[in-house]
């Protein structure tokens, strides 16, 4: 929201409030989140690097995917015709049968194989406590990291690339930071050392206040956001040591994922380190449904095959064979290991109504924010800046 005349009203209300203050609190809000994925190459989304030896996943063939037992060539010239009104790939055009979808089920397909990470390093957790297997972080200080999700379809060319570079992440961040929806958190705690204590809290939240760019594009900070109540929030157990942000063991985790679906995350943990600048970086890492993943992979059908660049059939073969967490019935495993990169800003969290800043990271009541209020730079007045411990 923009300090103006309006603010008069609100900063009146404060007034009259007066929050319970945790003995220090930070906050902040997300400018870009995205699989977290590491990219081996120099250059280019197709060139062949440490992560993917092979490059990227070729581009699919669709002629030879809609060539089924029961269409014919001539048919698949006509759909493949770009002025034709069979133009058109939906479920029906894939399927082994009139009546089946490869989408809905994708197994009712061979297998056509993916080109699947092979390198070494991988950002993410050691989820399952055994340095042996799994990654190595790219920094060398983590051992046994569990992310086997970028194993899976780190090589596919939607999602390969320098960070703010992955094809559908950079689409999906631009839709939010456009004014789509925001995700706030924040961090509190009760000791004296705010970079030095066992107790902390982290709170994350979404809102519908819009992001606010700079003068060079990115997403500046100081800005305020009311939390959206109605939306997923996620209270987590944490402790700070030497200034980095970390669970204080693994825990469940559900907040909103890239594709707007619950992330549903188990043993899951998060790391966040500030930087020089102010600005956050981080990871929030664990298992997740096998089901949640290929329905945020499928669920634009034959849309998502064509703009992400992808084979269907081979994603969720991928995914089957990669998953590492919960087996069923018959051994197979349920969940896969996965995490998810952050970058944030300063900015100044606020209750639903605005009355007051959020000082605490704890489970937000109130009634749904129906709209994105105007930007307003900082926050209501509440006590003077100096009284207030950050």
């Amino acid at each position: 929201m923009k300090v103006g005349a309006g603010l008069a009203a609100v900063c009146a209300c404060a007034a009259l409030a007066s929050p319970a203050y945790a003995d220090w609190h930070k906050s902040y809000v997300f400018s870009y989140f995205a699989p977290a994925f590491y990219y081996g190459a120099d250059e280019g989304v197709a060139n062949p690097g440490t992560d993917c030896p092979l490059g990227t996943m070729p581009e699919s063939d669709w002629a030879k995917m809609l060539k089924t037992q029961w269409r014919t060539i001539p048919d698949v010239v006509k759909i493949m015709d770009p002025e034709g009104p069979s133009r058109q790939r939906d479920g029906g055009y894939r399927g082994p049968a009139k009546d089946i979808s490869i989408y809905a089920q994708p197994w009712t397909a061979p297998d056509p194989g993916a080109v699947e990470v092979t390198g070494n390093l991988s950002y993410g957790f050691n989820l399952d406590g055994d340095e042996k297997t799994g990654f190595t972080s790219p920094d060398g200080k983590f051992k046994g990291v569990d992310n086997a999700y970028y194993k899976a379809i780190g090589c596919f060319g939607t999602w390969r690339g320098p960070p703010g570079e992955q094809h559908h992440a950079k689409y999906v961040m631009e839709s939010m930071q456009n004014g789509s929806f925001s995700m706030v958190m924040v961090v509190s705690g009760k000791g004296a050392d705010p970079d030095n204590d066992p107790t902390a809290t982290v709170g994350l939240y979404l809102s519908k206040d819009k992001l606010v760019r700079d003068a060079n594009g990115g997403i500046a900070a100081g800005y305020s956001f009311r939390i959206n109540p109605a939306a997923l929030q996620a209270v987590v157990p944490a402790k700070t040591v030497k200034g980095v942000i970390e669970t204080r063991a693994p825990t469940f985790i559900n907040v909103r994922s890239i594709d707007n679906i619950p992330m549903k995350m188990e043993k899951a943990q998060l790391r966040f380190v500030t930087q020089p600048d102010g600005s956050l970086e981080g990871f929030i890492g664990g298992y997740r449904s096998l089901d949640d993943m290929y329905k945020e992979l499928s669920g634009g059908g034959a849309t998502y095959e064509l703009t992400m660049r992808m084979d269907t059939p081979a994603v969720w073969y991928s995914l089957q064979r990669q998953a590492d967490y919960k087996p069923i019935a018959g051994g197979e495993n349920s969940m896969i290991s996965m995490a998810y990169r952050y970058f944030g800003q300063p900015a100044h969290v606020i209750l639903p109504d605005a009355s007051a800043a959020v000082t605490e990271a704890k489970l937000i009541e109130g009634p749904a924010v129906a709209e994105a209020a105007p930007p307003m730079r900082g926050r209501p007045a509440l006590t003077p800046i100096s009284a207030e411990k950050n």
